[in-house]
């Protein structure tokens, strides 16, 4: 069980880097969370956390987080539910699977706050695959080399794939001559290989 603030669970971890930075494609955030953890068979282990979330929208008015602020008062953008996430590794001889899932739930909250438009909720999910190969099995030549890859897709993941996407997760229309029929939230697709 962990508790505390760690990679979360969407991180690959497949490679090391020499900074703590996001790099193009690759999730990294590293956030409060509950985990966890267990082995469900013989080179099978599960995991499964809540994680901290946070809403991030593009609108006319700019980007927001539930940080900012909207003309000097309360940003519209809210965190209702933490982040759901599970993760099942199989690994045997040097050959590794992975597969990733998550589900988050993304608020904007206008009441109280200087834009209209009322609450609306999106449902953003994803998931993510990785192989990871021992190039011994290609030559004992390669010594301890490995070949990976990995993919992932989803919408309203923003905030897992920042040099993907910037980090947003959800273009609004709050700002916009249209968010008087009513506001609209639109989960951002955002995959990768």
């Amino acid at each position: 069980m962990l508790v505390g603030q760690a990679n979360s669970l969407w991180n690959e971890g497949l490679f090391e880097t020499i900074i703590d930075a996001t790099n193009l494609n690759q999730s990294f955030v590293r956030q409060a969370q509950l985990r966890v953890t267990g082995r469900l068979a013989p080179g099978l282990t599960g995991q499964v956390s809540l994680e901290a979330p946070e809403t991030s929208y593009v609108s006319g008015t700019g980007l927001f987080n539930p940080g900012s602020t909207l003309n000097n008062g309360a940003s519209p953008a809210f965190n209702t539910w933490p982040d759901l996430l599970g993760r099942l590794t199989y690994a045997d001889a040097g050959w590794e699977y992975g597969l990733r899932g998550m589900l988050r739930n993304l608020t904007v909250e206008t009441a109280g706050t200087a834009a209209a438009g009322g609450r609306r909720d999106a449902t953003a999910w994803g998931f993510a695959g990785h192989v990871r190969m021992p190039l011994r099995v290609v030559s004992p030549g390669f010594g301890a080399d490995e070949l990976i890859g990995m993919a992932f897709y989803g919408e309203g993941i923003g905030r897992y794939f920042f040099g993907n996407t910037g980090g947003r997760t959800l273009p609004r229309d709050l700002g916009l001559a249209s968010a008087a029929q009513g506001l609209r939230l639109d989960p951002l697709p955002a995959w990768g290989a």
